[in-house]
């Protein structure tokens, strides 16, 4: 009896497993039945908390000089809906709370926007890790699986907390595996702005690829506004108007509308036309309108809009939206930030009245509902553009519009629209997603004095890689005929890493492969394009600089603030690298003075030459061209002409006595010089292109002799008949003149 109560009591409770079971599937079966949205719709999206991370850090004045963190932080604060939850904190050396993290209301947007102006350059280091750690303080607490937290990180610099690099590469490595692992297992997701190409953009990647955010690079800071705006949209989707020109249309179903206009910048100031005719300005008084204006922008709040068509007055940038409060939403499945090559992604699509899912028949007909993949930046340069009408066919009868996107093919930046017309009333929807490969390789070739060395990093840009399941190995073709296998070192950064080291002239080839394994054992290989190396590498000089500064390198201190301290220490590395450069080529400037100083010099004296010989025509011209009353040879006054002529010649050219030695060959009676004017001329001419024997070149003395044997002025001294030669200019003449008159 014993025995058969057991088995009683054991068939029992299996009896009522099974029942339980049973009815627990024909419950769930039911549900379906009656609703079956419920089991394919989109999940409601859960109500945004942002979190708003601001480097101060004193390079920020280089890199951000308008400040223009200040008016993009203070949009966003006005763009937040009210019910979500935002905080801002700034960092540099240490982490301050600017603006209170709560939900937003109206109260919290004029706090952030009074206090988002006090945002500087006056922080010293960039302490990257302990921001991340004080902005997710609530990251194991229960209530944060009510709101989906959106991290938005800017900063222009790389971890930066110690003059001694060894500690700043330690915490790099704890963000990596202490921070961030911490921050995928509650969800959050990290939003990287990078505001220079010298901050570091493998750790903005990863923090980024690993949570499921953005990673963007402002190439200057006037593109920080649009950078914001697109991030926004990625972390608070809105439901927008589509703009069809400057009007959009409004339907009754709408509570209130938020419209940011960009103007140009010799745009009219903005207007707003409703349907019925009536103007709204930035000075309209209303307690439905709410308009804010900048010199870039114009944020206008509307409750309550009349419905039909409404015109904007302005010069209208791309950016420019409408986004809505509105009883009929458009609800679109959230597409990951970052895609890889050839993903293929599940695409669906609701409309709600409040959180109902409308499926009437009636109603959906209506709609022509257009999707769109328009390429934005792609790595192949092509912006040929898919579309597809979702409309087409059957409705639903759940009211769940469904599709797969498989036009991922390339690298690149893509813009999925979402186009609904319904008639009566128009929506659309906007999401940018990121196309990327695998993993991604970057190389380096580094010269320290007759060392060269390659080094390979290949770099995750998946979240779901698994590293324990990846091994990566290259294959290694030096210029010899032998061929090697290396394996590739994953470092504490999460890269895997290979340096090569080069030995014998001539090209090395590198193909690196990638082999990964699922849960199921299956492998999967992936061979990127093969790597060239040429040895020894040319043109290097700066490179090697710049390596050899890198290890002497101080770090200077900002200026100009109280309590700035040093930039992070690759700027400055840079910088001293630049000045070694500059060094290099200083001394050419004045070798280039040097050779126009002899260039002056040897004009200098062709001219005070050419000068000599024009005086000694233009002296003999004046003598015998208008000659004066004949006097006796040896007279008085002959004899103080030739002292005043004499005194003359000696200070117009001065001579030293190496050259008055050379002339000594041209000593002649002076009653030889009507015979021997023509010769005697061009001995003089030769005297006088040796005055600078080392300057004037051999070209240049028979210029000026064949200047002397001219036509022209053998037939003026000879015409004329000169009394005198210039020899009578020599100096040893001068002299024996000196000896006739003592």
């Amino acid at each position: 009896m014993l025995i058969f109560s057991h088995r009683l009591a054991y068939f029992d409770q299996r009896y009522h497993a099974a029942f339980k079971s049973t009815w627990l599937i024909i419950l769930v079966a039911l549900l379906l039945i009656i609703n079956p949205a419920l089991a394919q719709e989109p999940i409601l999206e859960k109500p945004s908390d942002i979190r708003i991370i601001v480097d101060i850090s004193g390079s920020m004045k280089k890199n951000d000089p308008k400040n223009l963190r200040m008016p993009a932080v203070d949009m966003l604060s006005k763009l937040l809906p009210d019910g979500s939850k935002a905080g801002i904190w700034t960092f540099g050396q240490f982490v301050n709370m600017l603006v209170k993290h709560r939900e937003v209301d109206q109260s919290w947007k004029q706090d952030a926007s009074a206090k988002s102006s006090g945002i500087s350059s006056v922080g010293q280091y960039t302490n990257i890790g302990e921001a991340l750690e004080k902005t997710a303080y609530d990251k194991t607490y229960s209530s944060i699986d009510q709101y989906q937290t959106h991290v938005i990180l800017m900063t222009d610099g790389m971890v930066d907390i110690d003059r001694d690099p060894k500690v700043n590469e330690r915490e790099r490595s704890r963000i990596i595996n202490e921070i961030l692992p911490s921050y995928q297992k509650a969800g959050f997701i990290i939003h990287t702005i990078s505001l220079s190409d010298k901050a570091d953009k493998k750790l903005m990647d990863k923090l980024a690829l690993a949570t499921g955010g953005q990673s963007v690079v402002a190439e200057t800071a006037d593109e920080l506004m649009e950078i914001f705006l697109q991030i926004f949209n990625r972390a608070v989707p809105q439901e927008e108007l589509p703009f069809e020109g400057n009007s959009f249309l409004t339907d009754s179903s709408i509570e209130e509308f938020t419209a940011l206009i960009f103007r140009e910048p010799t745009s009219p100031e903005t207007t707003l036309f409703a349907p019925d005719k009536s103007a709204y300005t930035k000075d309209i008084v209303s307690e439905d309108v709410s308009w804010y204006r900048t010199d870039k922008y114009d944020l206008i709040t509307l409750k309550q809009p009349l419905e039909g068509e409404w015109q904007v007055l302005a010069d209208l940038q791309p950016n420019s939206r409408i986004t809505v409060v509105s009883d009929l939403s458009l609800s679109v499945k959230s597409i990951p930030s970052n895609l890889m090559v050839n993903d293929i992604v599940d695409f669906s699509l609701v409309f709600r009245e409040g959180n109902e899912v409308v499926d009437r028949a009636e109603f959906l007909e209506l709609l022509d509902i257009n999707l769109t993949i328009e390429p934005i930046a792609l790595a192949a340069g092509s912006k040929e553009k898919w579309s597809k009408k979702l409309s087409n066919g059957l409705v639903p009868g759940n009211g769940v519009y469904k599709t797969l996107l498989d036009n991922f093919t390339e690298v690149g930046e893509y813009d999925v629209i979402v186009d609904v017309d319904g008639k009566t009333f128009q929506r659309r929807s906007v999401q940018r997603v990121n196309v990327r490969t695998p993993f991604k390789i970057e190389t380096q070739t580094i010269n320290t004095g007759d060392a060269t060395q390659f080094n390979i990093e290949v770099i995750p840009q998946s979240a779901s890689v698994n590293f324990a399941n990846t091994e990566v190995v290259a294959k290694i073709k030096p210029p010899t005929d032998s061929s090697l296998i290396k394996p590739f070192e994953l470092n504490d950064n999460q890269v895997w890493a290979l340096s090569i080291k080069p030995e014998a002239e001539g090209i090395y080839s590198v193909t690196i492969r990638v082999t990964t394994k699922d849960s199921n054992g299956d492998t999967n290989d992936i061979i990127p394009e093969t790597l060239t190396f040429s040895f020894p590498v040319v043109d290097n000089i700066f490179e090697e600089q710049k390596n050899v500064v890198e290890d002497i390198v101080e770090t200077p201190v900002i200026e100009d603030a109280p309590k700035v301290e040093e930039v992070k220490p690759e700027e400055p590395k840079e910088l001293e690298a630049n000045a070694d450069e500059e060094a290099a080529v200083e001394p050419q400037p004045p070798e280039k003075n040097d050779s126009n100083m002899m260039q002056w010099i040897l004009y200098g004296v062709i001219g005070l030459v050419n000068l000599i010989i024009l005086g000694g025509i233009f002296f003999l011209y004046r003598k015998f061209v208008n000659p004066k009353e004949a006097k006796p040879e040896n007279s008085e006054d002959d004899v103080i002409e030739k002292e005043q002529v004499a005194t003359s010649a000696m200070d117009e050219l001065p001579m030293d006595e190496m050259v008055i030695d050379e002339l000594d060959a041209f000593e002649n009676d002076i009653d030889l010089a009507e015979e021997d004017s023509v010769e005697k001329a061009v001995s003089a001419s030769d005297a006088l292109a040796d005055l600078a024997p080392e300057i004037l070149d051999d070209d240049l003395s028979d210029d000026l002799i064949d200047d002397a044997e001219s036509d022209e002025f053998k037939t003026a001294l000879i015409d004329e008949e000169p009394e005198f030669s210039l020899d009578d200019y020599a100096p040893d003449q001068l002299d024996k003149d000196e000896t006739k008159k003592k």
